[in-house]
């Protein structure tokens, strides 16, 4: 599996991927491995019954909701997504990805104020996450405060340069 990932060859590693989980399906690893490929892939409902299998395997396994919600938001289905994106606030308070999804799944719902509110606490739980401020920008931008979307803009583009200067290799 590892070899056809690294030989680009995705497909292989996909079928290697389901392989693996079926041989070992009380493995929370492979379900998860299964999972991660299967959502790369664009396999999303197959991506969310992996991570529902690692969920069965361990209840409070925060990437598998980190998972699903993508899976689920992929497949245009924010509710589901949104209750999967909440319960990764409540077992990884700080992680802003829980929030930002939260707030995306929100705004696709309709459910304005909390978008908004959901970006806010994204913020301020992870004040160095370009992908929150962004989040945030974008919400601001949609509940018509330009100002505050322009200053939240502004701030991310900030981080997101520091992170690529960060990150450089030397």
């Amino acid at each position: 599996m590892l070899a056809a990932l690294k030989a680009k060859n995705f497909g292989t590693a996909l079928d290697t991927s389901r392989r693996l989980a079926n041989k070992y399906p009380k493995s929370l690893g492979a379900q998860t491995i299964h999972g991660l490929i299967a959502l790369a892939m664009r396999q999303f409902a197959e991506a969310s019954t992996a991570y529902h299998k690692a969920l069965a395997i361990r209840s409070g396994f925060f990437p598998a909701y980190l998972g699903i919600g993508l899976a689920e938001a992929s497949q245009n289905h924010y509710r589901v997504a949104l209750s999967n994106f909440q319960q990764l606030t409540r077992l990884a308070p700080k992680a802003d990805i829980g929030w930002i999804g939260s707030s995306a799944c929100a705004e696709k719902l309709g459910m304005h104020q909390e978008s908004l509110n959901y970006a806010r606490r994204a913020t301020a739980l992870a004040p160095s996450s370009p992908g929150a401020w962004y989040q945030l920008a974008r919400e601001e931008g949609l509940f018509g405060d330009k100002q505050a979307a322009a200053k939240a803009l502004a701030h991310a583009n900030q981080l997101q340069g520091k992170t690529r200067t960060t990150n450089r290799p030397r």
